[in-house]
Parts: structure tokens; C-alpha cells; sequence
């Protein structure tokens, strides 16, 4: 089983005007997702280094597209991209209260693999 945790950036991903006809576009959505890869390459760096310091050696990291509608305000609301961070369930968690550089906030740290 798979841990899933959402990493919010500091600061939102920007799409550029050519990233945004990029994403519309199915057959140009290579490009997209290069370009969506380079914007987040300093979360993902700085991100895998606290996995790797939590012992953890295989993870997953991409860029996705979640709505957020809660109190927290560091977060923001409404849709944007996050770094959904997937590793074993077996390994360590993350602190809930990890800030970074380059991240605001952690979602989804402490839920538990049983379900009710």
C-alpha cells in the first residue's frame, strides 16, 4: 500500500500563457508536462531530500491538479497544481507541521491505512 501526501508550493505555479494553450492542447501535452516538470524541479529537490532523510529510498513525485476549499490559510483555495508525493505506507511519516523553501504545507500526513 501507498502513503499519498500533497505538498502545496510557496509560492503557486505560474503557467504561462504558452503552457496554458499547451495544456488545452492533447497532442502539444509532451511540452506541457516537461515545462509543468521544470517548474516544480526545487520542490521535488527539496522535498526528496527530507524523504531521504526519513530513511525512505522509494518514492514517487508528480505535479497535479487539486481544488482546496478549507481553513488553513497558507493553502490556497480553489484550484491549482500540488506535488503528490507517493511512497510505502510501511516507511515513516512525515512531520504535519514540515515547511520548506519551497513548500507551505503537507496534506495528508497522518491518515490512516485502515479504513472504516
Amino acid at each position: 500500500m501507498q502513503r499519498c501526501v500533497y505538498a502545496t508550493p510557496s509560492h503557486p505555479i505560474h503557467l504561462t500563457d504558452e503552457m496554458v494553450k499547451l495544456e488545452k492542447d492533447a497532442k502539444k501535452s509532451v511540452d506541457f508536462h516537461k515545462k509543468l516538470q521544470d517548474a516544480v524541479s526545487s520542490l521535488k529537490n527539496e522535498l526528496a531530500k527530507h524523504l531521504l532523510n526519513l530513511n525512505v529510498s522509494c518514492f514517487s513525485m508528480a505535479p497535479v491538479k487539486r481544488k482546496y476549499a478549507f481553513e488553513r490559510f497558507e493553502i490556497p483555495s480553489g484550484e491549482s497544481y500540488v506535488l503528490k508525493i507517493c511512497y510505502p505506507l510501511k516507511d515513516q511519516v512525515f512531520p504535519a507541521d514540515l515547511k520548506g523553501e519551497s513548500f507551505s504545507a503537507l496534506l495528508g500526513t497522518h491518515y490512516s491505512s485502515v479504513v472504516k
